[in-house]
């Protein structure tokens, strides 16, 4: 798991799951630990404003990536604009580090820090792991450690910060790691100090089967997930934290690489990667059937006509009973959304289209017919079939003078129509427009 996917899933995950800590459980008493080591603004002893604890870093290589990345969007990036998105890129690229034990505060020594930054030395995250073992060989004795290790921990954050502002319980799988939750019996606390978040949890489960007790340190001013964090924490309003706290499938993802990443996907070569399967036709080839087959089809289309049939097409290889061989399956769904597609069915004329542009059912590309089926389509209205055309305008199939007006005209419309099926990309589009030069 990368780095920025630990950031973009869990807020304060910590990648030691699969270290092995050695502090066992009878080990001598701990050190006292010192006020200025909890201090937000130089946790640990660090700071804000750059890491330089040295250590072993993961992830790394983003100039190198981000070069990738930026490479699969040459048809909306300019040469000239290259080095300018490969900046901001390289700029918003997350990398972990494991901070050596002996520039650790002494009463962390027993513990393991990593650090989680972006860019060259940004910090956003310092997260402390102690005691770390995999269930079920974890001793009591273990457990009975680590909760006094948070508890002298919590002590000295009350001191200092005053009562926790949120209490609840870490979930790995959430959107932003902790959980708030009015119990406050819970084993995780949360405390805020301007733009940091602290969180202690005296037991947290990590990675399925690992435990471990964990404090960390936050920027939510920097973490792509801050502010979901800070609304469940401290909520500002319902309407101000609606769009902020819910899950990332659902939101254009804060940083610059997830941005870029969402075009890449989109637009990038990949989309037209079965387009380069051997022994595809084209769809007049794949529209003939055999006289045998046609006749088999007599009673679908006496009952089925339009978008029902159409329907029924896309879901012909689920049909009950059907074990006809892959190449005569395909045949026949094209076929049938043919048909539909001939009584008015703008869900068919997409995948007609679709099946142009993309190659699907072992469709030859013929971008010039692609474009005339998914224009009949979106004229239709077929979302799917505006986003499509989207693309073929941003990736150069078209012969439009203002590709990406059009193309976010498509989009817009498209957002409209049906908001979940192309949301991301017009919020992509539009970050990129933004950003260029």
């Amino acid at each position: 798991m990368s780095a920025l996917g630990n950031i973009l899933a869990i807020l304060f995950v910590t990648i030691s799951a699969t270290a092995s800590l050695i502090t066992p459980a009878h080990a001598e008493r701990q050190t006292p630990i010192e006020t200025a080591s909890l201090d937000y603004w130089q946790p640990f002893g660090f700071n804000w404003r750059s890491y330089d604890g040295g250590g072993q870093q993961i992830d790394i290589g983003h100039l190198e990536s981000c070069r990738a990345l930026i490479g699969k969007l040459d048809a909306l990036i300019k040469p000239r604009q290259v080095e300018h998105f490969v900046t901001l890129c390289t700029e918003e690229s997350y990398t972990t580090i494991f901070t050596p034990s002996d520039r650790l505060p002494p009463a962390f020594q027993q513990g393991e820090l990593s650090v989680l930054y972006r860019g060259e030395f940004e910090p956003v995250s310092y997260n402390y792991s102690f005691l770390h073992r995999v269930l079920p060989n974890d001793a009591i004795a273990n457990t009975a450690q680590r909760k006094k290790h948070a508890s002298t921990i919590r002590e000295h954050l009350n001191t200092l910060y005053g009562l926790p502002v949120a209490h609840g319980y870490y979930d790995q799988g959430s959107h932003t790691g902790f959980v708030a939750d009015e119990n406050q019996d819970g084993p995780c606390a949360v405390w805020q100090k301007d733009n940091v978040a602290i969180l202690l949890c005296s037991e947290r489960v990590v990675l399925i089967d690992g435990i471990e007790m964990a404090l960390s340190f936050a920027r939510l001013d920097r973490a792509p997930n801050g502010r979901s964090l800070q609304c469940m924490i401290d909520p500002m309003s319902r309407d101000d934290c609606e769009s902020a706290t819910k899950p990332v499938s659902n939101d254009l993802p804060a940083s610059k690489i997830r941005f870029l990443e969402t075009l890449a996907k989109w637009v990038g070569p990949d989309s037209f990667r079965m387009c380069a399967t051997d022994s595809l036709a084209p769809l007049e080839t794949r529209l003939a059937l055999s006289e045998a087959d046609k006749a088999s089809l007599t009673p679908v289309l006496e009952t089925h006509a339009g978008d029902d049939l159409a329907l029924y097409g896309v879901n012909y290889r689920d049909v009950a009973g059907n074990h006809a061989p892959r190449d005569t399956q395909e045949k026949i769904i094209l076929f049938l959304l043919n048909q539909a597609a001939s009584q008015g069915s703008a869900m068919a004329m997409n995948e007609i289209g679709a099946s142009l542009l993309y190659c699907f059912f072992g469709v030859q590309q013929d971008t010039s017919a692609a474009q005339a089926w998914l224009e009949k389509a979106a004229a239709g209205g077929d979302a799917y079939a505006m986003k499509s055309l989207a693309l073929m305008h941003l990736a150069g199939l078209t012969n439009t003078e203002n590709p990406h007006e059009d193309a976010m005209r498509l989009l817009e419309q498209c957002a409209v129509a049906e908001e979940q099926t192309c949301s991301k990309e017009l919020a992509a589009l539009k970050k990129l427009l933004s950003l260029s030069e």
